[in-house]
């Protein structure tokens, strides 16, 4: 599946106005009204990665989400966690337990309100652990 990103051809790197820009050229090259090649489908991808990429709060979600699904695609799951099973600093609202190659998994719940589980990644190796956020 194609990323906001890739339709607005720029990486996931790029600055606001790098991304405003590639909006801006892509949406008049598409636009059916603005040029007779115009594809309606494509400005609507266009225009929907826009609205997703704009808005700070709503870009970190989403890319958030894409983590999400990469660390799902290629993970080696480790075992499955409840925030209970886990342990909390409440100095820095951090969540994280120790991995087998002695590495940890740690998050914030709060970045990640949204979801009701969630996969962490090692820091030190390619394993993954599942973390139920509803208990």
């Amino acid at each position: 599946m194609e990323t906001h990103y890739e339709v607005l051809g720029c990486p996931q790197s790029s600055s606001f106005e790098q991304l405003k820009c590639a909006y801006h050229d892509l949406a008049l090259k598409h636009h059916p009204d603005k040029n007779s090649d115009g594809s309606p489908e494509m400005f609507s991808k266009i225009d929907d990665a826009w609205k997703t990429l704009r808005d700070p709060e709503s870009r970190k979600n989403y890319d958030a989400s894409l983590k999400q699904s990469e660390i799902e695609e290629q993970s080696l799951l480790f075992g499955s966690f409840s925030l209970k099973d886990l342990k909390y600093d409440p100095t820095h609202d951090v969540y994280s337990c120790d991995c087998r190659c002695g590495g940890t998994y740690s998050f914030s719940k709060k970045d990640f309100e949204e979801f009701n589980s969630y996969l962490v990644g090692c820091e030190d190796c390619s394993l993954v652990i599942s973390v139920d956020l509803q208990t």
